[in-house]
């Protein structure tokens, strides 16, 4: 059976090994990354079957380069994702020292004490960088 003729499933199963040859030259954790990186290689041959434009690459490199994008996608989610300031209770909080915003049920009235808590009472958003 010729290349052009066969499904985009049997091409992935030809070339499972590229996918874990990619994983562990990397370096990375089957377990960890399988998941992450095969819905592109599915996504590679699936195109590859259906654009024959793609036919003058060898499947081996377009699903390597495919995998590497998906990869750096998931980094970069990550990463995104533990910049984003993390969730910090009202006692941790009070712990700090901070006595506001009040908890329901408590008075919303009460001026809070500190000296460095705007006027208007606006809560400023200080950004937690790199938070795990």
């Amino acid at each position: 059976m010729n290349e052009q003729a066969k499904t985009w499933q049997e091409l992935l199963t030809e070339h499972h090994g590229t996918v874990e040859r990619f994983l562990r030259c990397r370096g990375l954790d089957p377990g960890e990354y399988y998941d992450v990186v095969i819905f592109g290689a599915i996504r590679c041959a699936r195109n590859y079957c259906e654009q024959p434009a793609l036919r003058k690459y060898p499947l081996d490199a377009l699903l390597c380069k495919t995998m590497r994008w998906e990869l750096y996608s998931y980094w970069r989610n990550e990463h995104r994702r533990r910049a984003i300031a993390g969730m910090v209770s009202l006692e941790a909080l009070r712990e700090r020292g901070w006595d506001c915003p009040a908890p329901s049920g408590e008075n919303p009235a009460i001026r809070c004490p500190r000296p460095d808590r705007p006027e208007n009472g606006k809560i400023i958003f200080i950004k937690q960088r790199n938070a795990a």
